[in-house]
């Protein structure tokens, strides 16, 4: 898949968001609906709680099998044919959340390719909204 027609889309959805956390769920409604993915997440680093999700809930982080020490940028498929994508959000050097993905392994590709893209695109707001959750001390949802 050419991905530079979906830059200005997905700059468009996260700069046009009246808040952080909807900048953050919009990212994933996109990418959902684009790649056709079963479901998409931004997981908070610290402890995997989800951030924003579409059609991902914290049910399938467990049965992904996915942990903080686990977490690593990756695009598997098991043997359902499922693929599984995690990659990083990093700010300032330092990983502040994962954006998870599960959809068809023949899409393992773009998949992986528009992940990356929306956790660039995320980085800011993912920002803002863990900075907002430390400092109150709140927990991310």
């Amino acid at each position: 898949m050419q991905l530079a027609h979906a830059v200005p889309a997905v700059l468009q959805l996260v700069q046009d968001a009246d808040d952080d956390v909807l900048a953050l769920a919009r990212g994933c409604q996109w990418m959902r609906r684009t790649c056709g993915v079963s479901g998409v997440a931004v997981l908070a680093a610290e402890d995997l709680s989800v951030m924003a999700a579409d059609g991902w809930s914290a049910a399938d982080t467990v049965a992904a099998r996915l942990s903080p020490a686990s977490m690593a940028e990756r695009c598997t498929t098991g043997v359902d044919a499922v693929a599984l994508m995690t990659t990083p959000v990093r700010y300032a050097g330092a990983t502040i959340g994962w954006l998870v993905a599960r959809g068809p392994s023949e899409r393992a590709g773009t998949l992986r390719d528009l992940g990356r893209m929306l956790a660039a695109s995320a980085r800011p707001s993912c920002r803002a909204v863990w900075t907002r959750s430390r400092s109150r001390g709140e927990a991310w949802r």
